[in-house]
């Protein structure tokens, strides 16, 4: 059975402390990560949504987990507004493993036929219980073969075809009109009724419509209706692209399987055996058979095309075909089914204490082994069960921060100490090698991770998950612990364990995971609280017990530095060789990160080092010296039995080139060209961090045919050709004229063609050895005129991306050069200027950074790559440290262009750097005597336009005061569990006061109110401005409630307090809905509504009418508890309270409500009217000082003109990184590099 994850805003979700997006439902068994991979994906982006109506989203996909792949199903939609007032989207998933897809129809049945997808939440946060897990066995759709909805929509049913040939590469993109989800589902759902095996279905991912954040890479089907994300995709080329709205504009470049185009055309009958030509078209169909088969197909599309344009292609049928163990899946099920009933005999026999008896004193196989435990037996069965080793205070299924003790070189396993020097083996599942696999090699011992371990089938340790630990000051909440209490700290038998008192909750500090003198340390500290010395504590909790606590600073503690501890040295017998040179003295195995040394010349025995990957370098470049046979090295080594467990040497310098016509050197080069491949980091902690991926894809219309030329011209007719490489530093960008101290490693590149497309040219970045490549890092695929791919599968490559390295590669022989820069925000430096020299100058208010090759106009490329879902630009700034009253930078913008609407006269700043997208190394500095006049003009501009749009908006909208009373309406019914969703405000009253109603009357009560108010009558729009329509429904409402009520007080019975606190509550819940709805609805012309719903509700309110409600239950109370008439008193003075402060329009009339009612019905005007409402609630008053302001600078200036210059020299200026928004304005992500101040000319 499917479980499931609903994900939407809320102001409470369902873990502690969260709100806005989050989870607010799903099963509990579901796993952690699982759940944090779904609330990952649950993304609507509002900005893909062009058309009038926000399009529903369905999206099935495979998410692997471990070893375990799940299969998901996705339905996103708008939610109306949140508890906020701002967009909202629901996103409900859908999890099923491999066994429950096996008995499911397709997923896109699912979508179709599922009743239970959700549009919004109005419940609270809860786990969903066992029932509610669903059953998808019933979801099967009927008559799917013949595939009539593709004839309907392409006049060809063979056309379903296209889906699921074995021949088609995907992605296969449709696109469509707006809102055709259904009917992309119901053409799914029959190309997947094409498979022989039902299960084949579940391998072709989708998506009705993708979005911006979509990688569209992942799916097999793609939905797109003309949203930026479809035109991004359509412009980067689509191999196969169904048009469903003109299928004359289909490109399909796969051939199509003919046997399942039979199938699609005349359902399950066995083709002819005799195929005809590819040439000839197939006949098309009668315009008799098309009309009928358009009447009983079961989408609504848009009219089909003329004709067919689909030809009929030769049989084929995939030799890869992926076959199913169908039978050994039976089997599977088979076998656990009868093991199940076994069981369930086994238990009801009294075998189940066995079992457990056994479970529990069976060792772990997979652990160190360890002596046996002496205080094992101090632990309880439940704690042993628990525990990762006896006698350990890590625990299986929850967090722990583990230090790492031991890294397999190959991944297979690492060692953790598990606390009480107990060491634990795990191994490492593939996916966890591919995920954490980096970070591993690269951490040392000592160095924590945070892991949750489980035991699997055979009782053997596994990760369920595993990566590197947080801060240890980010772990768990922190907790208060008042140590002058009693008891506060306590201390267990073996004093392995103290024991911290917050209230009624005792929280364990393990002193097994700390260090002995961490341990002595928190041992004097309990003998210190229990001698009633102040100490203090502060700790952090996570799953009931202490995982940090800062620091703790003892009354006696020593000021002197504790003793360092002695490294630990390697093992071995110190061994010289000397003059090592070669192919036959090493082997190198770079994904084992060993090589292998001729530590005996004799014997010929070569033993291993696993070196680091910080020496992975420097092997790499000892190997290739070696293996040029040109120069000795001497090697320092330790030799400990089988392996060298120590290796230190020094690398000869390079022989200088000695041919005859010699080239000039890396650093006497001048740029006369720059690429830079921006990657974009991510913000972690205040630090950025770079997770390189395998390949980026840079598009460019000019630069691709340029880097093509450059890099054939200089590699000519040899094979490779020489280039340079050197890590980045932050003086390379504007200094790169002055590069003597700059250490080139030399490096080379081959050329050959693309194997796949002919179109593209190969170069590949190695290492050069007897003139053959190796050691590979960066590979470029260049295709002309369009785009970069580069590759960076390799572990070299990813280093290269986190240090940031540059490629020198020369252009002719005249001194001049290409330089590629591979950068991120990790390379910057604001901690020293940049010495620009005289390539940073100011003149006339014009600011230029000219340095060579760093220069927009004369060949500075910078490209962002298309993963990221904005471009990226550098350019010149102000540091972010300085106040934005002195100056600001603008990108593409003048400052009478911004939107003043709301700011204040401090945001007129002393002056505006002015920077062009297209020369972002060039700015012009504007003092406010320059720029205030104009900015004085458009705000008086403004004031104008303000004061007429006040008019307009009063037409439009009406008196802001009426509103206030509606809304507070509307949102006491979305508390209550009503989301408005853009009705007229006539049907909005009836549905949203019947809805809160059914809560408040019994069900017999109710269904007498309904018949009385019949929807066909009282649902319309009147019912919030027709006075005979309005009073009849309130009257007969109070009436219901007031019968309801006064019926059970005089029931003869005698009157329990549980019946008396359901009156009361009863009561008191229709009297807040019927004074809110009198003060947003009661209006006063004509026959007095007003009055009239006073009346009604006075009927059951007004203590002083004897016959009223209230004071019918107040007397029958008396003789009930103390506590029904506490609850009576409360709710009575709550409700007094509302008659006072609640907000009403006195002026209130039937015609402002009919103007409200066409303002909520209509989404734009209810869009634009909550703008209204929200904005300019001040008046112009902010406009009218900022025109003061502004006039005032043109006599008074902050900055005047002559005084520029000046201001130049105290300025911080900045190279920085900004972001394009979608709007299509720049914003600073990040300062790059501090430059030294201007030379002024």
């Amino acid at each position: 059975m499917a479980q499931q994850l609903i994900f939407t805003s809320t102001p409470q979700g369902l873990e502690p402390g969260r709100s806005g997006y989050c989870t607010v439902a799903r099963h509990k068994d579901l796993r952690h990560r699982l759940v944090r991979e779904l609330e990952r994906l649950s993304v609507y982006d509002f900005g893909q949504q062009t058309g009038t109506n926000r399009a529903d989203i369905c999206i099935f996909r495979k998410v692997p987990l471990g070893s375990e792949e799940f299969y998901v199903l996705t339905k996103i939609c708008d939610a109306g507004l949140d508890y906020t007032n701002r967009t909202n989207y629901l996103a409900h998933h859908l999890v099923l493993d491999g066994f429950e897809i096996a008995t499911s129809p397709s997923p896109a049945e699912i979508f179709l036929n599922w009743d239970g997808w959700l549009r919004t939440w109005t419940d609270g946060p809860r786990y969903l219980s066992e029932e509610e897990a669903v059953t998808l066995t019933g979801c099967k759709s009927t008559g799917l073969v013949p595939c009539q909805s593709w004839l309907q929509v392409t006049n060809d049913p063979g056309n379903a075809a296209s889906l699921v040939s074995p021949e088609v590469i995907q992605p296969v993109v449709l696109e469509s009109k707006e809102g055709a989800t259904n009917t992309l589902l119901t053409l799914f759902a029959e190309s997947s009724a094409l498979f022989k095996i039902s299960l084949d279905a579940w391998d072709f991912s989708f998506t009705t419509f993708l979005q911006g954040n979509d990688d569209h890479k992942s799916f097999a089907w793609i939905g797109i209706q003309g949203q930026p994300a479809g035109e991004r995709l359509k412009q980067g080329g689509i191999r196969n692209y169904l048009d469903l709205r003109n299928w004359a504009s289909t490109e399909i470049a796969d051939p199509l399987d003919p046997n399942l185009q039979n199938l699609a055309r005349k359902g399950p009958v066995k083709a002819a055996a005799k195929k005809k030509s590819a040439t000839i078209s197939r006949a098309p169909f009668s315009e008799q058979e098309l009309q009928r088969a358009k009447a009983a197909a079961p989408v609504q599309g848009s009219a089909a095309p003329a004709g067919s344009t689909m030809v009929a292609q030769e049989a084929s049928i995939s030799k890869n075909k992926k076959k199913r163990p169908w039978l050994l899946q039976l089997a599977v099920i088979s076998t656990a089914l009868c093991l199940l009933a076994v069981l369930i005999w086994g238990l009801t026999a009294g075998l189940g204490d066995f079992f457990k008896d056994q479970d529990i004193a069976s060792p772990d196989p997979e652990t160190t082994p360890v002596a046996p435990d002496q205080d094992a037996d101090k632990q309880s069965p439940q704690e042993l069960a628990l525990s990762v080793l006896p006698n350990s205070p890590a625990q299986l299924n929850r967090t722990e921060y583990l230090k790492l003790v031991q890294t397999h070189f190959a991944l297979n396993w690492v060692e953790l100490d598990a606390g009480g020097g107990k060491v634990v083996k795990v191994p490492l599942s593939e996916r966890q090698q591919e995920t954490i696999g980096k970070d591993l090699l690269k951490m040392k011992e000592g160095e924590e991770l945070e892991v949750i371990l489980q035991k699997d089938a055979d009782r053997k340790l596994v990760f369920e998950s595993i990566e590197k630990a947080r801060n240890p000051e980010d772990r768990g909440s922190p907790r208060e612990i008042d140590l002058s209490e009693e008891n506060s700290v306590s201390i267990s038998e073996d004093e392995q364990t103290l024991f911290f008192r917050s209230g009624e909750d005792n929280y364990p500090l393990s002193l097994r995971l700390l260090s002995s003198s961490e341990r002595r340390k928190m041992l004097k500290f309990y003998e210190l609280v229990q001698a009633g010395s102040p100490v203090e504590f502060r700790p952090r909790v996570q799953d009931g017990r202490i995982v940090y606590y800062d620091p703790v600073t003892l009354p006696r503690d020593s000021l002197a530095s504790p003793e360092p501890s002695a490294p630990r040295l390697p093992r071995g017998t110190p061994q010289q060789i000397s003059s090592a040179k070669g192919k036959e003295f090493f082997e190198l195995a770079e994904k084992q990160r060993r090589i292998f040394l001729l530590v005996d010349e004799k014997s010929r025995t070569r033993l291993p080092y696993v070196f680091s990957e910080d020496e992975r370098d420097k092997i790499e470049r000892l190997a290739a010296i070696l293996e040029k046979g040109e120069q000795g090295v001497d090697l320092d080594v330790k030799v400990d039995g089988d392996q060298i467990t120590f290796l230190d040497f020094d690398l000869p310098s390079a022989p200088s080139p000695s041919d005859a016509n010699p080239k000039m050197g890396p650093n006497q080069m001048v740029p006369d060209q720059t690429i830079v491949f921006w990657i974009p980091g991510n913000p972690v902690n205040d630090k950025w961090v770079v997770d390189p991926l395998d390949n980026y894809l840079f598009e460019d219309t000019r630069i691709p045919q340029y880097l093509s030329d450059t890099l054939e011209d200089w590699i000519g007719e040899e094979e490779n050709a020489e280039v340079w490489m050197a890590d980045f530093t932050p003086s390379l960008l504007t200094g790169r004229a002055e590069l003597d101290t700059l250490s080139f490693e030399r490096r080379a590149y081959s050329k050959s063609p693309d194997p796949f497309n002919k179109d593209i040219l190969k170069f590949e970045f190695g290492q050069e050895s007897n003139g053959k490549l190796g050691s590979y890092s960066f590979t470029f695929k260049v295709m002309k005129e369009k785009s970069i791919e580069v590759e960076s599968d390799t572990i070299i490559s990813k280093n290269f991306i986190k240090r940031g390295k540059m490629i020198r590669v020369p252009i002719g022989t005249e001194g001049r050069c290409l330089d590629i820069f591979f950068l991120s925000n990790l390379h910057g430096s604001m901690s020293e200027f940049q010495k620009s020299g005289q390539v940073f100058t100011y003149k006339l208010g014009k600011l230029r950074l000219q340095a060579p090759g760093f220069s927009f106009s004369r060949g500075f490329h910078f490209l962002t790559p298309q993963s990221s879902p904005t471009p990226y630009l550098m350019a010149l700034s102000v540091a972010s440290s300085e106040s934005p009253e002195k100056i600001r930078t603008l990108i593409d913008q003048e400052p009478e262009g911004l939107d003043w609407s709301s700011a204040s006269p401090k945001d007129l700043s002393a002056s505006f750097l002015r920077v062009s997208s297209k020369l972002p190394n060039e700015g012009t500095l504007l003092s406010d005597q320059e720029y205030a006049e104009r900015v004085s003009t458009n705000l008086l501009q403004q004031k104008l336009d303000w004061e007429k749009s006040k008019a307009n908006e009063l037409e439009k909208f009406g008196k802001r005061e009426q509103w206030n009373p509606i809304l507070q309406y509307i949102s006491f019914a979305q508390q209550k569990g009503y989301v408005f969703s853009n009705q007229n405000l006539g049907v909005y009253i009836y549905e949203s006061s019947l809805m809160i109603l059914r809560k408040i009357l019994e069900d017999v009560h109710f269904q007498l109110l309904l018949k009385k108010l019949p929807p066909d009558f009282y649902k319309v729009e009147e019912l919030a401005y027709n006075a005979t329509l309005v009073k009849n429904f309130w009257e007969t409402i109070n009436k219901s409630v007031k019968s309801q009520i006064e019926g059970s007080i005089d029931l003869p019975r005698r009157y329990e307090d549980e019946i008396a606190m359901k009156d009361t509550t009863r009561l008191f819940d229709f009297l807040d809905l019927m004074i809110r709805a009198e003060m947003a609805f009661g209006f006063t012309d004509g026959e007095g509504v007003y009055e009239d719903m006073q009346t009604f509700r006075n009927s059951l309110s007004l203590s002083t009418m004897e016959k009223s409600t209230v004071r019918k239950l107040q007397n029958q109370l008396k003789q009930n508890s103390e506590q029904i008439s506490s609850l009576f008193s409360r709710r009575y003075e709550s409700f007094r309270n509302s008659e006072k402060t609640l907000p009403r329009y006195e002026q209130l009339k039937s015609t402002d409500l009919k103007l409200c009612s066409n303002v909520l019905s209509n989404r734009t005007s209810y869009t634009n009217f909550i703008k209204y409402f929200k904005s300019k609630t001040q008046g112009n008053s902010g406009v009218e000082s900022l025109l003061k302001e502004a006039n005032g600078r043109l006599v008074n200036p902050k900055l005047s003109v002559p005084g520029k210059t000046a201001f130049v020299r105290g300025v911080p200026w900045t190279l920085a990184i900004y972001k394009k928004t979608f709007s299509g304005e720049f914003v600073k992500e990040s300062d790059f590099l501090r430059l030294s101040p201007p030379e002024i000319e």
